[in-house]
């Protein structure tokens, strides 16, 4: 009963902390006036949640660490290959809004691309789905994800498409959807080889934060 008590506490502070970041990050962004300042603080924000989600492990298993490590360095190689070659997910470049960038692409970006993958990865489990089919159930919701995070990413300058998408919403390339859906499923399998489960009490809170950030951001695009 203490154990469940502690629980319910650490996830309302992090309810409550998380909340009104993203609430009024959102806010900031929309307007043109404060817009600028805003954006100076995406990347710390990206980082200080990543570690956040990661530091509530309890505890924190060698076998996570060692899967989310490779993630975050895997998510970010590709991007770095697919910056400078094209091939993997279309054209593409990146502004500077997310920070340090060595070799072309900001080391913020492995980071929260392993946020979402592990979130999906909990998301899966919570299915109670078969093994074989948990990593394509996973790979779908990154996919979904990607889907509402470009065109406000593209609006926001995170990146920009070279290559031009299919439609007003679909602001990327069809390749890029279906290349980090392939991506997922090699993590999201490694996952379920190494035998990870579900353990983080709060990783589906953050990622269903970020996810309405980019909804209301999308939202308010379309009214603007």
């Amino acid at each position: 009963m203490l154990r469940l008590l502690e629980i319910l506490t650490v996830r309302s502070y992090f309810l409550l902390f998380w909340g009104m970041v993203y609430g009024i990050g959102a806010l900031g962004l929309a307007w043109p006036a404060t817009r600028g300042f805003f954006l100076m603080f995406v990347p710390y924000v990206l980082f200080l949640g990543a570690l956040h989600v990661w530091l509530m492990e309890r505890p924190v298993p060698m076998p996570h660490t060692v899967l989310l490590l490779l993630g975050c360095l895997a998510g970010w190689l590709i991007e770095v290959y697919g910056v400078a070659t094209g091939n993997v997910f279309g054209a593409y470049h990146y502004g500077s809004v997310l920070g340090y960038a060595p070799a072309g692409a900001p080391l913020v970006i492995g980071v929260n691309w392993t946020v979402l993958i592990y979130a999906s990865a909990h998301l899966s489990f919570a299915a109670q789905i078969s093994p074989e089919i948990r990593p394509f159930l996973g790979a779908t919701a990154v996919m979904l994800a990607d889907i509402l995070i470009e065109p406000v990413a593209a609006f926001l300058g995170f990146w920009d498409w070279d290559t031009p998408g299919e439609g007003s919403f679909f602001v990327a390339p069809m390749r890029n959807y279906m290349a980090w859906w392939v991506f997922s499923v090699v993590l999201l399998s490694l996952a379920e080889i190494a035998g990870i489960r579900r353990v983080n009490p709060v990783v589906l809170l953050y990622a269903a934060f970020q996810l309405i950030f980019f909804f209301l951001l999308n939202a308010l695009m379309i009214f603007n």
